[in-house]
């Protein structure tokens, strides 16, 4: 049989203060959002109140035309794209002149007697913006994220044409951005004009 024996031992603490560094705290510096709307007669709104609270105006034959949540849909799923593996933020989004209707049946109505379901909404102008945080650059001393957005105006376009006309859209890319619903932007960076 084998019998186990503990024996006490000497208690040592250790020192390791001569060791040791004051400690340096590190802030990083945080970009600044390089996206700056004029928001005068302008409202925020979500993608999704966008798409549903608001109809898709239509051409006088009835055929609809490129809705503005399509737009900023199809140049946030493009910014996705190119810069795959990048953080890439939600759209802000801006828009003003509404423009209010009615369904077609309630046509003969007087504006005091339509029924929320016969009412109607769209915004004629929208701007919008989203950055792209990891991808930063330092201008006069401030760090900008990446910005991307576009503007449109539905007043660009002949609704009461007979057949579909050409579509106008913006879209940029920069550092620092200021951001109109009256199509002017300016900043550091390009800006292309497009034809649908």
């Amino acid at each position: 049989m084998n019998n186990l024996v503990i024996m006490p031992t000497e208690k040592r603490t250790l020192n390791l203060g001569e060791y040791a560094e004051e400690a340096t705290i590190i802030v990083e510096e945080t970009a600044k959002p390089s996206i700056t709307f004029l928001e005068a007669n302008t409202d925020s709104i979500t993608l999704e109140e966008l798409a549903n609270k608001c109809v898709v105006p239509t051409w006088a034959n009835l055929e609809s035309t490129i809705s503005h949540q399509d737009f900023i849909s199809c140049v946030h799923e493009a910014a996705n794209s190119f810069y795959a593996g990048e953080k890439v933020s939600f759209p802000e989004i801006r828009v003003s002149h509404i423009v209010r209707g009615r369904i077609p049946s309630a046509l003969g109505k007087k504006a005091s007697e339509l029924l929320e379901c016969e009412k109607t909404q769209f915004y004629q102008r929208l701007a919008f913006a989203f950055t792209v945080p990891t991808i930063f650059e330092t201008i006069r001393g401030q760090k900008l994220e990446l910005c991307i957005g576009g503007v449109r105006n539905y007043s660009d376009l002949n609704l009461y044409r007979s057949s579909k006309g050409l579509e106008k859209f913006s879209v940029f890319i920069g550092w620092r951005m200021r951001i109109c619903s009256n199509q002017i932007l300016t900043g550091e960076g390009v800006r292309f004009n497009m034809e649908v």
